[in-house]
C-alpha cells in the first residue's frame, strides 16, 4: 500500500469517528475518551470490562453504565445518546467548567435534576437522576441526562395554595355522582389540618364486570412544615372515574409555599415539572419540564413573562389541555 492511500484510508477512519463521537454510538464515545477518569455517574472508561454492548439495549438496566441521553435539537439525528460518565457529557456540550443553573433535591433529600443553561445562547442541558425499582435489580440508582438547543415563552397563569387543600379531583367534582355507596374519610392532625382525604364508591361499570367491591375514587394525603406551611400533597384519583392523565400527582412546596416540583402520571409515563423562582418572587421565572417517555427524559424549558403576572387567579400549577 503506497503512502498516499494509506493517508486516504486514514483520513476516511477520522472522519467517520467524528461523525459519530458525540455520543451517536456508544463504541465511539466510549473509544474516544479512553483513559478519562470515573466521572460522576458513570463508569471509569479505561475499564475494558465495563465497556457496554453495543447490541444491549439503553434500558432501566444500564445502571452504572454510564449516561443515556436524549438530544433535543433541529436536526435529524435527535433521540438517544451515550456517554461514560457526566464529565464527558457536559464537556460534550460545552458546560464542564460551568456552575449549574438549577438544581433540586426533593423534601427527603434525594437531588432530582441538575440543570445547565445559558441564556445568552438559550442553549442548555442537564441530568436527571432517579432510584426506583429495575427489570434485574430491587432497587438501582442511574442518570438520564437531556439536551436542548431553545427555550419557550409564556405567560404565567398563577396557582394559589388553597388551590392543593380542594378536596376534590385535578378536573374538578368529587365523582361521587358516578358512584353508588359514595363514602368519605378526613383526617386532621393535632392542629386541624387535613393529613388524609379519601373518598369510595361502587362504580356501576365494574359491577357489571362482577367487580362489587367500593373503589377508591380520590385519596390525597398532606405533609406540613414544622411551621405549618404546607410541605407536600400526594394525590391520586380513580381512572375509572376520571382521565387517567394525572391520575397520580405529587406536589412538593418550599418553605415559602412556593410550588417548586410536580410530578403527574400519563399514559405513555411522567411529567416532571421544576418550578424555578429568582430570588424570593412568588411567580417563578422558569419552568423545567421533562417528559418521561421510552426511557428517555424529554425537555421542554418554558421561560415565563412575570411582568404580566395578572393577581387573583386561582389554578393549579399544572396545566390541564
Amino acid at each position: 500500500m503506497n503512502r498516499r492511500k494509506y493517508w486516504l484510508i486514514l483520513l476516511g477512519i477520522c472522519m467517520c469517528m467524528s461523525a459519530t463521537a458525540c455520543g451517536r454510538n456508544k463504541e465511539d464515545i466510549y473509544d474516544k475518551y479512553q483513559g478519562v477518569t470515573e466521572g460522576e455517574g458513570g463508569m471509569n472508561a479505561s475499564i475494558a470490562g465495563n465497556k457496554p454492548s453495543v447490541e444491549r439495549e439503553m434500558n432501566y438496566d444500564t445502571v452504572g453504565g454510564g449516561v443515556s441521553v436524549f438530544t433535543v435539537t433541529d436536526s435529524e439525528e435527535d433521540g438517544n445518546n451515550w456517554y461514560p460518565n457526566v464529565d464527558v457529557f457536559l464537556m460534550e456540550h460545552g458546560f464542564l467548567d460551568s456552575e449549574p443553573f438549577y438544581e433540586y433535591t426533593d423534601i427527603n433529600g434525594h437531588q432530582l435534576v441538575r440543570l445547565y443553561y445559558n441564556p445568552d445562547t438559550r442553549e442548555g442541558c442537564g441530568v436527571r437522576y432517579y432510584s426506583y425499582p429495575t427489570q434485574t435489580f430491587p432497587e438501582a440508582d442511574g442518570i438520564f441526562g437531556f439536551v436542548f438547543t431553545d427555550v419557550e415563552f409564556a405567560d404565567w397563569t398563577g396557582y394559589n395554595v388553597a388551590d392543593y387543600m380542594a378536596l376534590t379531583s385535578v378536573y374538578g367534582g368529587d365523582g361521587s355522582q358516578s358512584v353508588n355507596e359514595y363514602d368519605e374519610t378526613v383526617e386532621y392532625d393535632e392542629y386541624d389540618r387535613v393529613t388524609l382525604f379519601e373518598s369510595k364508591g361502587i362504580v356501576p361499570e365494574l359491577v357489571e364486570l362482577g367487580v362489587e367491591e367500593a373503589e377508591t375514587i380520590l385519596h390525597i394525603e398532606y405533609d406540613y412544615y414544622e411551621d405549618g406551611g404546607l410541605k407536600s400533597r400526594e394525590y391520586s384519583h380513580s381512572a375509572h372515574i376520571f382521565p387517567t392523565s394525572m391520575s397520580s400527582l405529587k406536589t412538593q412546596f418550599d418553605e415559602q409555599e412556593r410550588v417548586v416540583y410536580e410530578q403527574g402520571y400519563i399514559t405513555h409515563g411522567s411529567l416532571d415539572y421544576f418550578y424555578i423562582y429568582e430570588g424570593n418572587s412568588s411567580v417563578p421565572k422558569y419552568c423545567l419540564t421533562l417528559d418521561f417517555m421510552n426511557e428517555s427524559w424529554m425537555p421542554v424549558l418554558v421561560e415565563y413573562n412575570v411582568e404580566e403576572v395578572e393577581t387573583g387567579e386561582t389554578k393549579n400549577a399544572i396545566h390541564f389541555d
